[in-house]
């Protein structure tokens, strides 16, 4: 009984030293690609895919509030002030290239901007965080002739809110939010929002 127990007692003990070895590689592999993930700015979309769509953002943009300018860079290079223009409704789909909700409406932006070209309507797509070469192949594909900038300085994330994607924000000629939308959305539900934002202030949607 005494041999018994004990290589029973030597058959565990190696069993555990096995097995540490193993879970404290497992650590150190997840902790380099968290690491990894955050230094490329793919932290904020492993949020979003994993962890949860819902994230509280300290600065979320609200439906009734002043859009406030954020900078962005253009794909060309150089950065730009995205900003309402008076009198003018803007349109800003916030979008990457990998998110299937966004892939599924970008034709309809695409035909929202064409439908909308003679009226007084900005159609703007703002990417987070992606390669801009990644993003011009993107819109070469789907002949995307409205502009799109990258957000690479999570400037939507901290100063938006945006927490799920795609997001459309639309912003009436005065500077106003008039709809912050989550999820895709089609042609007619874009349009809509665009009529209700070039009409007076009556009923704002959340």
């Amino acid at each position: 009984m005494h041999e018994g127990a004990h290589m029973l007692w030597t058959k565990c003990a190696c069993m555990r030293s096995t097995r540490l070895p193993v879970a404290l590689f497992l650590v150190i592999i997840v902790g380099v690609l968290l690491v990894l993930a955050r230094h490329h700015g793919l932290w904020s979309a492993f949020r979003r895919t994993v962890l949860g769509q819902h994230i509280v953002a300290p600065g979320r943009l609200l439906v009734g509030q002043q859009l406030r300018p954020v900078t962005l860079s253009k794909m060309e290079g150089g950065q730009i002030v995205l900003a309402p223009r008076p009198g003018r409704v803007l349109y800003v789909n916030v979008f990457t290239t990998w998110c299937p909700g966004c892939v599924q409406e970008t034709p309809a932006l695409q035909q929202l901007r064409e439908a909308t070209g003679s009226l007084p309507v900005d159609v703007v797509g703002v990417d987070q965080q992606e390669n801009p070469s990644t993003v011009q192949a993107f819109a070469a594909r789907y002949g995307l002739t409205y502009p799109i900038f990258i957000d690479d300085l999570h400037e939507t994330d901290i100063g938006f809110g945006v927490h799920f994607l795609p997001t459309t924000f639309v912003i009436d000629g005065q500077g106003a939010v008039r709809a912050h939308v989550p999820g895709a959305l089609t042609l007619p539900q874009m349009q809509r929002l665009v009529r209700e934002a070039m009409q007076p202030k009556t009923a704002l949607r959340t």
